[in-house]
This record gives C-alpha cells, structure tokens and sequence, in this order.
C-alpha cells in the first residue's frame, strides 16, 4: 500500500534514551486503520543498534521524529510523514528493504497521537454565582472539562456544582476526577450519573478511584481497608455499574456487593453508558483501568495516604514509563482506544525554570534534571511548557492534561488545545 522513501529520513526511538546511537529504517507499511481519531500504520521495521544497545531494549511502540543533519527536528505527524516519503502503490504489502539489506529485526508500530485537550480542577469558588463565572470562564478559555476531587475538607461536593456547570456552558465536559467509590454505593452512583447524562448528552465523564487519602477516612469513620480490597471492591464497583447502565433489571452477588433485581432510573442516554476514566499509580488499579476505563489517569503511587515526599518520589519519568507499559500489557488490543490522562501537580509560568528546579529538587530528594522532567511538574515560559508537552505527549502518551491555575496555564491551552 505505501513505499517509505528514506534515502533523505531517518527515525530516532526517543525510547532508547539518551544514549542510544542507531536507528529505526521502515521496512514495510502492512496496512493503515483509524486510531485515536487519526491513522495508525502498522510498520516492519529494523532497529540498527548501537553501543548502548544492551542497556537500551526494543520498546514495542515509538513515536515519529524527523532528524536531520542539522539534529532534531520538531515531532511530526503520521500524515505529515506519509507526505514527506511516502507514494501509493497499487499493490498490498509492498516494502522497501533498509539500504543495507537487512530483514526486519524488531517489529515497530507508528502511530499518529491524539490532539491535546485540558481540563482544570477546580476546588470551590465564594458563592454560587462565582462558580457559574469560573465554569463560563473555562469553556471560554478553551478547557474541555471542568473537574472537582473527591475528598473532605474545603473542597466542595463534586456531583450539584458539576450539574450547575455544565447547565450555565454549553459545551464544557463535567467530571469528578475521580469519585472516592468507598464513600457511596455503586446504585446510586450509576442513577446520579446517568441522570447528569441524560440532562448533558456526552458532556459527563464518570471518575472512579478506590479512595486513598486516609484524612478522608479518620474523619468520615468510613472504615479504612488495605489498598487491595478498597480495589477490589472498585471492581465490583464498575461490574455493577456498567450492567445497570445496559441491563433491565440487575442481579449481582458478590464479595461487597449484594443486589436483587436493581433497576437504574434513569437510563443513560449515551451508548453504554458515559465514558469511564480511572486514575491510579500501582499496577493493580492501572490494569484493572486498562480493562474498563476509556481514559486512565496516570498518577503517583498513592498507597501511604499521603500526597507528600514519598508519593512525589514516585512520579520521576523513569515510573511513568513502567506505568504506560502496564496499561499497554493489561490492555492488549484495545490500548490504542484509551486516552491518556495527567493530572498536573505543579504548575508555573516563569522566565527561570532552572533556579524552580534547583530549589523545589531536594524538598523530594531528586535532581534538578529529575525535576524537570517529572510529568507532573509543568515549569517554565509558555513555549517551554508546550515543548515539555509536546515531548510528553510523544514519550508517553498523554494528550489529556488536567491542570489547576487556570487564568495562568491558558496561553497554553490556546496554543496546543486541538493540536
């Protein structure tokens, strides 16, 4: 179907690492098919390896980098490739063999990445008015969605402000990012978000999580069980949401949960049910998210309770890319239709990204250049933010960034929301 012309084209594997000398030479296009809303080509290609090659293992999917002799050049789509060297042919399975001759040594997958959309996480505001100004201001500045958390404290409860924003916009998304499911039975979780469906077709992202913060816990009384039954209990959880979401009448014995002949009034609208979005940093919630949820938020690792020095630790680059390999292994064929999600933790817009770095590294024990690339840090000018999400949307995946400081972080949000 396509000839990759590479006499003037090289691929670099930005999974490889720093270090990494060779290439990736397209040997084959096997077929094209729609994917994250653009097309994905599955390609047979061979990774000429250098040097590092030992410390630096075949990954089984990289992104598209365009290199020439003057270094790197900005990312490139799928379909920006295809135009720069590629021709029709009339024939399947077509190839061209690397100019030394080689076969394909380790298949690679080249796949076009989901454009960027936002949200923003919101806490309260001073009174009702105030939060129908901040939700207008959202859809106004560009955000998909508005956010609330789940928690006690100053944060309001997410599900009546959330029904209030999306009555005063006319597009915004609304979500709990994510609902505690420890803190309400699943039947009256599928009614309350079925009715925001049917009142705001596709404009409602369900949130679920396992509850983690243990303040929630000590001052609610709820009791506080270990990280491994409060999700499997979410499980259940999600089994007996979604089967009242498309069944009549729902019978469920299980370990947590008991029903007889449930019925949710109202049924959703939207097919199946809204989009579920399942955050979490361990492998068990994130596999278990890779079989249910159609946005997974990629987080640190939560299990002590506490959003402090440990959990930071947690979330240097080199974690976020063991956590995207397994939603990948859990997901199997179906993780090219997840959308992934970071949930920002901190977010600045200055001219001195290195003097924030040098100073916010040792309060988490990191480097700087840790710093700097922790995913969830966000530091800089406008144009290096971008180019950090840019970067990190191509090294893991996400185009969903959720962030906090809205009126500051909007000049990003024009420049790459839709890109």
């Amino acid at each position: 179907m396509v000839r990759l012309g590479c006499s003037t084209q090289s691929w670099h594997d930005p999974f490889a690492g720093p270090g990494f000398q060779g290439q990736v030479v397209p040997d084959s296009v096997h077929h094209l098919q729609p994917s994250c809303g653009g097309f994905r080509a599955v390609v047979a290609g061979t990774r000429q390896l250098g040097a590092t090659a030992a410390r630096n293992p075949p990954h089984p999917w990289v992104s598209l980098y365009a290199t020439t002799p003057s270094g790197r050049a900005p990312a490139v789509t799928l379909g920006a490739v295809l135009l720069r060297c590629a021709s029709v042919l009339a024939g399947p399975h077509d190839s061209l063999r690397s100019r030394s001759g080689r076969a394909p040594a380790v298949p690679v997958t080249f796949e076009a990445m989901r454009p960027f959309r936002f949200g923003v996480q919101l806490r309260n505001a001073a009174d009702g008015q105030g939060w129908r100004d901040q939700a207008r201001k959202a859809e106004d500045l560009g955000y998909s969605t508005l956010f609330l958390a789940d928690h006690f404290g100053d944060g309001w409860n997410p599900t009546v402000p959330l029904t209030v924003a999306a009555e005063v916009t006319s597009a915004l998304k609304v979500g709990a990012l994510v609902y505690a499911n420890d803190y309400r039975h699943p039947l009256l979780m599928a009614r309350d978000i079925a009715t925001m469906d049917v009142m705001f077709p596709g404009r409602v992202e369900f949130g679920l999580g396992a509850g983690w913060m243990t303040t929630d816990y000590l001052e609610s009384g709820i009791a506080l069980d270990g990280p491994g039954t409060r999700i499997e209990r979410m499980a259940e959880a999600l089994e007996v949401i979604t089967q009242l979401w498309t069944q009549e009448h729902v019978t469920f014995e299980g370990k947590h949960y008991t029903l007889n002949g449930a019925r949710c009034v109202p049924r959703p609208v939207t097919a199946g049910g809204p989009s579920i979005t399942i955050g979490g940093g361990g492998r068990k919630v994130l596999s278990l998210a890779a079989h249910y949820a159609a946005i997974i938020g990629v987080n640190p690792e939560l299990s002590s309770g506490v959003a402090g020095v440990e959990a930071a630790q947690t979330g240097v680059a080199a974690r976020y890319t063991e956590r995207i390999g397994w939603i990948r292994q859990a997901a199997g064929a179906r993780f090219d239709d997840i959308e992934l999600q970071l949930l920002v933790q901190f977010e600045q817009v200055v001219p001195n990204r290195g003097e924030v770095f040098a100073g916010v590294a040792p309060l988490f024990s990191v480097t700087p250049e840790e710093a700097a690339d922790m995913p969830i840090v966000l530091v800089g000018t406008v144009d290096e933010i971008c180019d950090d999400l840019v970067r990190r949307r191509e090294q893991f995946g996400f185009s969903y960034i959720v962030l906090h400081e809205m009126d500051a972080m909007a000049p990003v949000v024009a420049r790459l929301a839709g890109t």
